[in-house]
């Protein structure tokens, strides 16, 4: 369900991650199944246009295919990244384009995803190495995840919509932007 260049998502952090999705699956939610997510991100050498880590760029490698993301995050709200992202097929030349545009290639990522949906709006489960439980939650408006929130007992007044960057540095103390891998076997 892809949006055309923003991302409308918040995310719940520590959730009880074994009752919401017994939940999601008794309110109909249709399960996608389970994946390994390997990012490689780039952030543009002109620190400038960077804008302190505001816009980067990101090549995922999923079961699925691979895919290239542009993100920019404006604000801290549910509707503050504008996203745009693509399936791509030669990553080689992709990222003989990036370095070419000035983007450098700092950081692996892993992260665990397990992806329902429920109505409208995905819930993306994601465990980063160590990092307790996540949920995001992903759709068309910001109405469409409060509603989608309730129905499954989360509390809006819990909700977190600093970007993952953020949510990393500031409330699990790792600090993401000096890392080359954030990985499950290694982490430096």
């Amino acid at each position: 369900m892809p949006y055309k260049f923003k991302e409308i998502e918040v995310r719940f952090l520590e959730i009880d991650e074994k009752s919401l999705k017994r939940k999601l699956l008794d309110l109909g939610a249709k399960d996608y199944g389970k994946d390994l997510l390997k990012d490689d991100l780039y952030y543009h050498t002109d620190k400038e246009f960077d804008d302190n880590h505001k816009r980067f760029c990101r090549i995922r490698h999923a079961k699925s295919g691979m895919t290239f993301t542009y993100k920019h995050f404006q604000s801290h709200s549910a509707t503050g990244t504008k996203e745009i992202e693509f399936e791509i097929e030669d990553e080689e030349s992709l990222n003989a384009f990036l370095v070419e545009m000035g983007w450098e290639r700092v950081r692996r990522n892993e992260v665990k995803l397990h992806k329902f949906v429920l109505d409208k709006v995905i819930f993306d489960f994601k465990i980063w190495p160590s990092v307790p439980p996540v949920v995001e939650l992903e759709g068309e408006s910001e109405e469409d995840l409060k509603s989608a929130a309730k129905k499954v007992g989360l509390d809006w007044n819990e909700v977190e919509l600093r970007p993952p960057p953020v949510v990393l540095e500031k409330v699990y103390k790792i600090p993401i932007h000096d890392l080359k891998l954030f990985t499950f076997d290694k982490i430096e």
